[in-house]
């Protein structure tokens, strides 16, 4: 069995969130300079159909749009799964076999979703007919993937399969035994580079496969007599040849792509969530109290922001000089890449935990705890 942990016992980092400001119902929860003109709200749309009720589940499948035509394909926490035209019409939904908190994929005119009894799906865009089914036996615990033609999922159970992404034919899948303690919900997303898939195990490995079969390139022990041993942060590629992973009882870890050797480490606890800049050279860093930008090339810290104890981020994403830190229950952050500081929030009602999607150069769909999807258009600049 798999479980939750909200906190760790986080680093202490060097600075304070500045307090809330209320604001308008779409922007109710706003920390920073309200006078700031740093996003309007596009259109907001209610997604979920569970009312609201004490215990009711946090929305956290990050949604996904398609880059070319702009459709938004979200699943929720009432086993629905809803397709939106970039101005927020439903074209269709459906019901059947969806409920993973995973997150569904869309890609030119395929979506790609799992359920919680286990079943894969590819979908028609259009219709939303099924085009091929692959039975897991077990929940999806990532985002499926894409690369070299073929779709990557990890389940529950750390099983990463290999499909074809066309006919949803098996090619391979990779099993790590669980450790015998407490894992976390949850697994980092494969990362498909230049034929090989970048993957972390909750028994504290991270991995290079080879993504034709599934064969080893290496693996390197992360983390080890821990209560905690999951690399379920990252992994991020920063296209020069290193590989960052994140686990939750050690910190980063800055890896060579081609041999897994170790080429620096950042030691934090509860780290969660990665993100990278190519361009400046920086990796961005979330969890248990603590959100922080490192360089890429040596770990020092650019900056870093001490969330408290109890807080924590959930996922990370970033669109041009802003960084999206989602945090569970709790507002989500638009924080200045360059210094840290938190320049506003959004708190439409019980928090945002689910990844912000950010396919589109200054706009972002998010989903709320709530079952609301809106579209936001945000002032920043480009890196």
């Amino acid at each position: 069995m798999r479980f939750s942990v909200k906190a760790f016992g986080a680093v202490a980092l060097c600075a304070t969130l500045a307090g809330c400001a209320a604001g308008a119902r779409a922007r109710r929860g706003m920390e920073g300079d309200a006078r700031e003109k740093l996003y309007s709200v596009l259109w907001w749309k209610q997604v979920s159909t569970i009312d609201a009720v004490p215990f009711r589940p946090l929305e956290l499948a990050p949604p996904s749009v398609e880059p070319e035509s702009g459709k938004i394909v979200v699943a929720t926490s009432d086993g629905r799964l809803h397709l939106l035209a970039p101005g927020g019409a439903e074209l269709w939904q459906s019901e059947e076999g969806v409920g993973s908190a995973a997150g569904p994929l869309i890609a030119g005119e395929r979506i790609y979703t799992g359920a919680a009894d286990g079943e894969l799906q590819a979908l028609d865009a259009t219709t939303g007919a099924k085009l091929w089914s692959y039975t897991l036996g077990e929940e999806l615990a990532t985002q499926p993937a894409l690369g070299g033609g073929m779709l990557f999922v990890m389940t529950t159970s750390e099983v990463l399969h290999a499909l074809d992404a066309e006919s949803g034919a098996w090619k391979w899948q990779y099993r790590r035994e669980p450790p015998g303690s407490l894992t976390m919900r949850g697994a980092a997303r494969p990362l498909y580079v230049d034929g090989a898939l970048f993957v972390g195990f909750a028994d504290g490995n991270a991995a290079a496969l080879n993504a034709l079969d599934g064969s080893v390139k290496w693996m390197r022990q992360l983390a080890s007599k821990a209560r905690f041993l999951d690399v379920d942060a990252g992994p991020v590629y920063d296209g020069m040849g290193t590989v960052f992973f994140g686990a939750v009882s050690t910190g980063v870890f800055a890896l060579d792509a081609a041999t897994g050797t170790i080429r620096w480490t950042l030691p934090l606890k509860g780290v969660g969530s990665l993100v990278g800049n190519d361009a400046s050279r920086v990796l961005y860093v979330g969890g248990a109290g603590l959100v922080g930008a490192f360089g890429m090339d040596d770990g020092v810290a650019r900056w870093s922001r001490d969330l408290g104890a109890g807080h924590e981020v959930t996922a990370l994403s970033r669109s041009g000089k802003l960084l999206l830190a989602s945090t569970g229950e709790g507002a989500l952050l638009f924080i200045d890449t360059a210094s840290g500081r938190v320049r506003q929030s959004f708190n439409p009602g019980r928090g945002v935990g689910a990844r912000v999607a950010v396919e589109f150069p200054g706009e972002l769909s998010i989903l709320s705890n709530r079952g609301y999807l809106y579209r936001f258009a945000i002032e920043t600049g480009p890196n």
